[in-house]
């Protein structure tokens, strides 16, 4: 199941909630280096995935943001932008190989696809 947080300062409250119901998961968000308000999410985000006795786990797209990533800017309709922009780079089998290693955190739980 995938979970769209409407923003990275929303996933502390995902993982409270998927914490206390003892729900094992993968955080995936960008690292956004260089705004300051993100090193505190980003820190809140670390603490909370090892909270109680689960082994959850974060893949953090670096060093900045996915928008930057796959070369597109939206102030409005993000995941739409970014839904289009995915579709355009893998027509033109341009995918970046960290987009691809998100992905691979999201349904595999590793970097790489399983043989």
């Amino acid at each position: 199941m995938l979970i769209d947080c409407l923003g990275k300062k929303s996933i502390p409250l995902f993982q409270k909630v998927l914490n206390h119901f003892r729900i094992k998961y993968t955080v995936v968000h960008d690292e956004d280096e260089g705004k300051p308000d993100a090193l505190v999410t980003n820190a809140k985000i670390e603490t909370l995935l090892s909270a109680g006795d689960m082994e959850n786990s974060r893949y953090m797209i670096s060093p900045k943001d996915l928008e930057d990533m796959l070369g597109y800017h939206a102030k409005k309709h993000k995941p739409y932008e970014a839904l289009m922009a995915i579709a355009d780079l893998c027509q033109n089998d341009c995918l970046p190989v960290e987009f691809s290693r998100a992905m691979n955190w999201v349904y595999f739980e590793q970097e790489t696809e399983p043989a």
